[in-house]
């Protein structure tokens, strides 16, 4: 006679092999909601990589932006790293004024609000599914693309990767699903 957990634990060892076998999307049309739920937790893991779907395209490029002001809320706990120091799992919202070389970091949930001199912070882990920029002086290298942008808008969809913010410029560098510009696009 089975025993009823031998048969979950088969089911479950029949969904990761599905998982891996078919792809996100086929799991997601055969099991519904809970492979969808499942699928993007495994894809929010450091090993997302293996659970990823193929439909979706993501591409290398570095964007570099010239702002006055800037503000954004990565989406993961975020490692930041300030000279020598190293804030890990921070999250909440950073706002720079590189115009007067200042730089403010709130933690989420809390009033802790960081603000150390503007010099060079590197943001690891960063994750912003959409990013709508408007009068925005840039640049935006792709392959053998390379791209400035002069008071335009830009458009930047499923960026992961990595921030640098110095005084004169912020540089996100890793995979994106979409940049797009006026009157082109990448992805």
């Amino acid at each position: 006679m089975f025993d009823w957990k031998i048969i979950a634990a088969v089911f479950i060892a029949l969904l990761v092999v599905s998982y891996v076998i078919i792809g996100v999307p086929g799991i997601r049309d055969f099991f519904g909601g809970i492979a969808s739920g499942v699928g993007k937790a495994l894809e929010s893991s450091p090993f997302g990589g293996l659970f990823s779907s193929g439909g979706v395209k993501k591409i290398y490029a570095e964007i570099t932006l010239y702002p006055d002001t800037f503000s954004l809320k990565p989406e993961l706990p975020v490692n930041i790293t300030l000279g020598d120091t190293v804030l890990q799992d921070f999250r909440g919202e950073i706002s720079m004024d590189l115009a007067n070389d200042t730089i403010s970091m709130k933690q989420e949930g809390s009033s802790l609000v960081i603000s150390p001199r503007l010099d060079l912070v590197v943001i690891e882990g960063l994750k912003i599914s959409r990013l709508d920029l408007e009068n925005m002086k840039a640049n935006v290298k792709s392959g053998d693309i390379d791209t400035d942008v002069e008071n335009g808008t830009l458009e930047i969809l499923d960026f992961l990767g990595e921030g640098k913010i110095t005084e004169e410029y912020i540089m996100l560098s890793g995979n994106v699903t979409k940049v797009k510009g006026n009157g082109w696009e990448i992805g």
